[in-house]
């Protein structure tokens, strides 16, 4: 900096801050206290079943999963198609596809609840094979 910079006051202590080893006077210090540090030992997660969940998993009869698999499938394009549906029947963004949709979706949850019907009583008669060791 220059000499004439008016900020150059601004950098330096003001006079009752600077303390000097010629007036004798301490400095009070303060201990800072310190945190104590977490262990590194990482705990073992809980035991899990994978291994049993796998093998009961593999042992349900493919015609169920078949139709688990199916009826999620129809109840997720059921509950868009509506969804959708009413969106634009309601907010009027294309004033034939939203009726279309909402309709579409209706008819596909009746189906699938057809479905869900048919599938519970073919579980109730015994027809699939499933045995649980519950």
């Amino acid at each position: 900096m220059t000499d004439s910079d008016p900020l150059q006051e601004l950098d330096e202590p003001l006079a009752e801050d600077r303390q000097s080893e010629e007036s004798g006077v301490a400095v009070p210090t303060a201990e800072r206290p310190h945190a104590e540090r977490p262990s590194a030992d990482v705990p073992d997660p809980p035991s899990t079943r994978t291994e049993e969940l796998r093998t009961q998993a593999s042992d349900v009869d493919p015609a169920f999963k078949t139709l688990f698999w199916k009826l999620v499938f129809l109840y997720k394009i059921a509950v868009l198609g509506l969804t959708l549906g009413i969106l634009l029947w309601v907010f009027d963004s294309h004033p034939t596809r939203g009726p279309a949709l909402t309709v579409g979706g209706v008819l596909l949850f009746l189906y699938a609840i057809e479905l869900t019907r048919r599938g519970k009583a073919r579980l109730d008669a015994g027809e699939f094979d499933l045995e649980t060791e519950n």
